[in-house]
């Protein structure tokens, strides 16, 4: 029967390099050796311990959101006290409102992602209509 070689996750790695480099071990061979981890993960970590002061994932250059979290707790609440609410109006109320423009597309996505289902109706105008999926959720 062969043996089955241990690979730990890549959290285990990340915190066993930062734990041994604390500890005052510097090398990348010792730490390699110490802890089972490939020489260059090892490696990899420590350039980011010296660049970051951890080994964490680095921050990303996303595309900025167009709707904020403040924006998505006000269309909960619109959603609440109007049910029968569409797409298309909510993007109209927040543009009204506050001056946000995007289209109703972007609040359906912004919708399916926090939970709300998107019925489609027959008339093209009021296309979508929108109801509360889950009343638990909170905004």
């Amino acid at each position: 029967m062969r043996r089955m070689r241990y690979s730990p996750s890549f959290e285990t790695r990340r915190s066993a390099s930062l734990h041994c480099w604390n500890n005052g071990h510097r090398s990348a061979s010792y730490i390699a050796r110490s802890t089972k981890i490939p020489i260059r993960t090892v490696r990899y970590n420590i350039v980011k311990i010296k660049e970051q002061g951890e080994t964490g994932d680095r921050p990303r250059s996303d595309r900025p959101l167009r709707l904020t979290m403040s924006d998505s707790k006000t269309i909960g609440q619109w959603i609440r006290r109007q049910k029968d609410i569409t797409a298309r109006e909510i993007a109209e109320k927040l543009f009204e409102q506050r001056d946000r423009h995007v289209s109703r597309w972007t609040v359906q996505r912004q919708l399916v992602i926090f939970k709300f289902t998107v019925e489609h109706q027959n008339s093209p105008e009021e296309s979508v209509m929108v109801r509360e999926k889950y009343r638990r959720w909170k905004f």
